[in-house]
């Protein structure tokens, strides 16, 4: 199958938006697409990643390749699915950040439902502290949560540096794509 995938993904790079929904990125992740692509897309302006797995290590990876995968990018939508187990993803990313990456384009991310767990918090890290043009960065946590709890992980960003001076981090509650 990985052949098939990779061979649609190829049709693709001119392509300027992207919204991968439901188990579309469980699907991708599963066939091999947690390891570098070894191509770009050129074209690509916003990319979207709903109900994602961030937990599990294979849809971090995915997730991690498409961003890096994606120069042009300006706009990045990620909507966290709820957990499906333990978090094992974002200790090791030896095999899928290139840390040297920039996403030099970048200006607005949206990112939604995060529970606060490592794997998120690293992906947030490694956006902010990646993207020199980030003007706005909007997060918000699971409805469920406490004020407490939304509070501890606002702090948590808080303390992350960003490559953009310009960038705000905003706070959004109830979640909507702003």
């Amino acid at each position: 199958m990985k052949c098939n995938v990779i061979e649609g993904l190829t049709n693709l790079r001119k392509i300027e938006m992207l919204h991968l929904r439901g188990n579309i990125c469980k699907l991708l992740a599963a066939s091999g697409l947690d390891k570098p692509f070894g191509m770009t897309f050129g074209n690509l302006k916003m990319l979207s990643l709903h109900e994602v797995d961030l937990s599990e290590q294979l849809q971090f990876s995915l997730a991690l390749n498409f961003i890096q995968s994606c120069p042009s990018i300006q706009e990045l939508n990620i909507q966290a699915a709820t957990p499906s187990g333990i978090n094992t993803a974002g200790n090791n990313l030896d095999n899928v950040w290139n840390s040297g990456n920039k996403m030099v384009n970048l200006q607005k991310v949206r990112f939604f439902n995060i529970m606060g767990l490592h794997s998120e918090l690293k992906l947030i890290r490694i956006l902010l502290a990646s993207a020199p043009k980030l003007k706005k960065f909007f997060v918000s946590t699971k409805k469920r949560f406490s004020g407490d709890r939304k509070s501890r992980i606002l702090i948590k960003l808080m303390k992350f540096s960003r490559a953009s001076p310009e960038a705000q981090l905003e706070f959004v509650d109830p979640p909507s794509f702003v």
